[in-house]
């Protein structure tokens, strides 16, 4: 247990006439978890937490927690969420015990655990949309959509898999985005929007809301005209 002593000139007078008041921090402590250090190995660094909108606690916002980029997000999310909740809990720990003055107050206050993929399954359509045509600004007589912002990739670490070893942002000028990616080119009337259009790995820019929205409208706009085959 620690005590600090703070005066204040609006604080209510203690019985010796001067204004304080006692603020009483209790330490924290965390149970052991061999199973989730056997994953975090020796890694502590507590960087990389989100403390508001797009803000960590290291300045911007990281994105460097991560795993499952050799796995398939749709039959293998328990495996990745798990992983990532070991991973996480050891880390923890591993602060709490390498640094325990210095992190003795320190409490685990919220984990998310719902995974979110940043990839998906694509679809292919008629035309498979690339990052040179991107880069190009190619035109398309058929183009629907206009989309910008950045080329966002993602890197697996060597030593630690569930930590990046890089992330790229990378600006992109405006592009068009042809009515071909937006259909699939086997399948009757299956129309596509959000990140699974037509598109390469590369490109995996068409995940950003508002360009997901653009092409949910296209979709939408062109069905109610009958424009799919």
């Amino acid at each position: 247990m620690a005590a600090r002593r703070v005066f204040e000139p609006l604080a209510t007078r203690s019985w010796r006439g001067t204004k304080c008041f006692l603020e009483i921090v209790w330490p924290v402590t965390f149970a052991e978890v061999p199973w989730a250090v056997a994953v975090a190995g020796d890694y502590a660094d507590l960087g990389g937490q989100v403390i508001g909108p797009c803000r960590d606690n290291v300045g911007g916002l990281t994105h460097f927690w991560e795993y499952g980029q050799w796995l398939a997000p749709l039959t293998d999310a328990e495996r990745i969420r798990d992983h990532l909740l070991c991973a996480v809990y050891g880390t923890f720990a591993n602060a709490k015990r390498r640094a325990p003055v210095q992190n003795a107050n320190l409490e685990l206050e919220f984990l998310g655990h719902v995974p979110a993929g940043g990839e998906s399954r694509r679809l292919l359509g008629d035309y498979l949309l690339t990052e040179n045509d991107i880069r190009a600004q190619r035109s398309f007589p058929d183009a629907v959509a206009t989309q910008r912002g950045h080329f966002c990739l993602h890197f697996p670490g060597d030593r630690h898999d569930f930590r990046l070893g890089d992330w790229k942002w990378i600006a992109v000028p405006p592009y068009s985005v042809p009515f071909r990616c937006l259909y699939s080119r086997n399948v009757d009337n299956l129309l596509m929007a959000g990140k699974h259009i037509s598109v390469t790995l590369d490109q995996g820019k068409d995940r950003d809301e508002a360009d997901c929205d653009v092409a949910g409208i296209d979709a939408v706009l062109s069905s109610g005209t009958g424009l799919v085959r």
